[in-house]
């Protein structure tokens, strides 16, 4: 498994985010990725849709300034016990979950790279919620402080 930086050399390495959900009142840890992936012995499911913000954030967080908010669209497949994703949030709350996400580069060999943290703040309300998926921003730790 190469490093990130090893891999962002190779022209043919495919970016992949990792999302880790720590839900509330000491809920399961979500891992959850556009496709089921297993890298360092977790298995991250196909749960995530959309992951939209993230390149602007990094270039704004490059630059010296804050990394401020990402939006996800999460896929509203039945998740263990419960008939979709989004109900899983009445027993462990979303709002005020941390989230962390990762990315690896895929190197033609089809082996992930070491994950990098790229963002880690809080999730929001889910919104948006249909049978097919829902919506949830997430603020950095930065943004979530100086907002309190």
């Amino acid at each position: 498994m190469a490093g990130i930086d090893e891999a962002r050399a190779l022209d043919r390495a495919e970016p992949v985010y990792l999302v880790e959900v720590e839900l509330l009142n000491s809920g399961p840890t979500l891992y959850f990725s556009d496709r089921s992936i297993t890298v360092g012995g977790t298995l991250y499911e196909d749960y995530l849709h959309d992951l939209s913000g993230l390149g602007a954030e990094l270039a704004r967080s490059s630059a010296g300034g804050l990394n401020t908010s990402l939006a996800l669209r999460f896929r509203n497949d039945p998740w263990r016990s419960y008939g979709f994703l989004v109900e899983a949030g009445e027993d462990f709350p979303f709002e005020g979950s941390t989230i962390t996400v990762k990315e690896v580069l895929i190197e033609s060999t089809g082996s992930p790279s070491a994950p990098a943290v790229v963002f880690k703040g809080f999730l929001e309300q889910p919104m948006e919620t249909d049978l097919m998926g829902f919506r949830a921003r997430a603020s950095s730790m930065e943004f979530a402080a100086d907002n309190r």
